[in-house]
């Protein structure tokens, strides 16, 4: 069986030893055991993990969905549809933001093509000026 102190840990796994602290802190990685020394020992389980959690924030889960999965993965049984409904869920928030994106892109666009070529050499801008009407009032 491997076993990893703290720094071979994050070294393994590519991430920053305060990282692994951070989710001893937060409740997603717990060390397998102590030296004799006190330093604080995981083993294959725990780098399985950690690189579980990276994944899954690099999917787009927060640290909060990934407990949740953690503990899914604790229980006996109806896992995996659980873990779908979390997944559906991201993917609805995900599709949700894009929506918000398209309309502010649109938004954008719509102001942009308003700006006609003549009044660049203006000194001032319609889109300004309407926020300059706003502050009159």
């Amino acid at each position: 069986m491997s076993v990893f102190t703290i720094g071979k840990l994050a070294k393994v796994c590519d991430v920053n030893i305060d990282t692994v602290r951070y989710y001893e802190k937060v409740g997603l990685l717990f060390p397998w055991g102590r030296s004799t020394s006190g330093y604080r020992l995981y083993n294959a389980h725990s780098q399985g993990i950690l690189q579980f959690i990276r994944h899954a924030q690099h999917i787009g889960f927060s640290l909060a969905d990934i407990k949740s999965l953690l503990i899914l993965n604790d229980m006996p049984f109806n896992k995996c549809e659980r873990v779908q409904k979390t997944i559906q869920e991201k993917i609805y928030l995900i599709e949700e933001k894009e929506r918000d994106l398209q309309r502010i892109k649109d938004a954008l666009k719509e102001v942009y093509n308003s700006c006609r070529k003549d009044q660049i050499s203006q000194k001032t801008c319609g889109f300004l000026e309407n926020y300059n009407q706003g502050q009159k009032t």
